[in-house]
C-alpha cells in the first residue's frame, strides 16, 4: 500500500518513488490560470511596447495607409490647405492681371481681364490640387509617406515622454496627428519643377494633420512608461507561470492540454475584445477635420499586428492542447499512439526488408 506523509502532501509508489500529492494539483492549476489570464495582457503590452519604441515597426504598420483612398484624400486636402495659406492665389492672380492692364489695354479688354480673375483663380487652385493629388497617387509617394511616418514616430515618442519641444503633441483635448512637413516639401518641389515659381514662397511647415481626438489619449501619455516596461517582461512572466504550472502538475500531459485550452480561450477573448473595442473606440475618437474612413483605416492598421499575433497564439495553444491530449492516459489517445507505433514499425520493417532484398 502507498504510504502518506506530511498530511498527504506526498505518497510512495510500490516501486519506492514518491508521487506528488493533491496540493501540487492546486498549485499547478493556480499557476496555469494566472498565466493564461496574463497572456492577453502580455500580448497587448508587447504590442504597445513595440509600437511606441520601434520606429521601423511603426513605419511598417502604417506604411500601407499610403494606398488607402481616405488617407490620400485627407493628405491631399491638408497639403493644398497649407499651400493656399502660404500663397494667396487670388491675390497673386489679381496682381498678374492688374500688371497686364497697367501695360495699357482698352476698356473692353480691361473689362474682360477683370472678369477673368475669378476663373483664373479657380483654374490655378484646381491645377494645384491636381498636382498634389498626382503626387499622392504616384509611386514616389511611398517614400514620402515613409519619411512622414518616421518623423511622426520620433516626435510622438518625444511627446509621450513629455518633451516640450515635440512637434507632434498630445494636447489637453487629447488630439494627436501626423507630421505634414515631408509631404508639403515634396509638393513644393514638384510645383516648382513644373514651372509654378510661386511655390518658392512656401516655407517649411510644422503643420500636423489632426487624425484623432479622445479624452483617453492623455491617459496613454501617462501610461507610456508602464507600457514600455511591462511590454518587455510581462510575456515572459506569463510563459514562466504556465511552464511552472505544467512542471509541478501531477499529470503533466493533462496539465499541458488544459494550459493550451486556457491560453486559447483567453486569447480568443482578446480577439473578440479587439473587435468590440475597435467599434466603440472609433465612435469615441473624433476629429472634425477627419473623415470616419481615415479613423477606421488607422485603427485597422494599428490593431492588425496584435490581432494577427493573437490568432497565431490561439493556433499554437490548440496544437499544444492536442499534443497533451494525444500523450494523455485516455483510451482513444492510447489507441492512436498504438496505431501510430504499429504503423511506424511496419514502415521500418518494410524499409529493412527492401534494403535486404536489394543486396
Amino acid at each position: 500500500m502507498a504510504r502518506t506523509t506530511g498530511g498527504g502532501a506526498e505518497a510512495h509508489r510500490p516501486d519506492g518513488r514518491r508521487r506528488r500529492g493533491r496540493w501540487w494539483t492546486v498549485v499547478a492549476t493556480v499557476l496555469i490560470v494566472v498565466g493564461a489570464l496574463l497572456a492577453p495582457l502580455a500580448a497587448a503590452a508587447s504590442w504597445a511596447n513595440t509600437t511606441l519604441t520601434d520606429t521601423d515597426r511603426f513605419v511598417d504598420t502604417y506604411a500601407p495607409l499610403a494606398h488607402d483612398p481616405a488617407v490620400r484624400d485627407l493628405v491631399t486636402d491638408e497639403t493644398v490647405r497649407v499651400i493656399e495659406e502660404q500663397v494667396d492665389i487670388p491675390q497673386l492672380t489679381s496682381d498678374v492681371i492688374d500688371g497686364i492692364i497697367d501695360l495699357g489695354t482698352g476698356p473692353v479688354a480691361t473689362q474682360a481681364l477683370e472678369a477673368l480673375k475669378g476663373s483664373v483663380t479657380q483654374g490655378l487652385q484646381s491645377l494645384v490640387r491636381s498636382k498634389v493629388a498626382d503626387l499622392v497617387a504616384s509611386e514616389g509617394f511611398d517614400t514620402v509617406w515613409t519619411n512622414t511616418l518616421r518623423i511622426t514616430h520620433v516626435q510622438l515618442t518625444a511627446a509621450l515622454q513629455g518633451d516640450p519641444d515635440a512637434l507632434v503633441g498630445l494636447g489637453e483635448d487629447g488630439s494627436i496627428g501626423i507630421q505634414l512637413a515631408p509631404i508639403v516639401d515634396a509638393a513644393k518641389q514638384m510645383l516648382v519643377s513644373d514651372g509654378f515659381t510661386f511655390a518658392d514662397r512656401i516655407p517649411s511647415t510644422d503643420r500636423v494633420i489632426v487624425v484623432a481626438q479622445s479624452d483617453a489619449l492623455p491617459t496613454i501619455q501617462r501610461g507610456y512608461d508602464i507600457a514600455v516596461v511591462s511590454g518587455a517582461w510581462l510575456p515572459w512572466v506569463a510563459l514562466l507561470l504556465i511552464a511552472a504550472g505544467v512542471a509541478v502538475a501531477r499529470r503533466r500531459w493533462i496539465a499541458l492540454m488544459w494550459a493550451g485550452i486556457a491560453v486559447a480561450a483567453t486569447m480568443t477573448i482578446l480577439v473578440v475584445a479587439l473587435a468590440v473595442g475597435r467599434a466603440v473606440a472609433a465612435d469615441a475618437v473624433v476629429s472634425s477635420e477627419v473623415a470616419a474612413g481615415v479613423v477606421d483605416a488607422l485603427f485597422d492598421a494599428a490593431l492588425s499586428p496584435l490581432r494577427g499575433a493573437a490568432v497565431v497564439v490561439i493556433v499554437g495553444a490548440l496544437v499544444v492542447a492536442v499534443v497533451g491530449w494525444i500523450a494523455g492516459p485516455w483510451r482513444l489517445p492510447r489507441a492512436l499512439r498504438g496505431f501510430a507505433l504499429t504503423g511506424a514499425r511496419g514502415v521500418r520493417d518494410a524499409v529493412v526488408s527492401r534494403r535486404a532484398a536489394s543486396r
